[in-house]
């Protein structure tokens, strides 16, 4: 989903821009995964359920 270049390495970093200015395929390729994992962790439908979970959660533990 990412190219990842520590922060002080500029050289690093650099290269992987330029990787992205001249190479479509990577950049298409990048932008697709990246989507997907943002939707699987971001979604509406995650946050209902992960708050729907967590209040089932806090209710069994009040029960107890």
């Amino acid at each position: 989903t990412a190219l990842l270049a520590d922060v002080h390495d500029t050289e690093k970093f650099s290269r992987h821009m330029l990787r992205l200015v001249e190479n479509e395929e990577v950049r298409k390729r990048l932008s697709a995964h990246s989507r997907e994992h943002v939707m699987k962790r971001f979604s509406y439908q995650r946050l209902i359920k992960d708050v729907s979970g967590l209040y089932s959660e806090l209710l069994q533990k009040k029960k107890s």
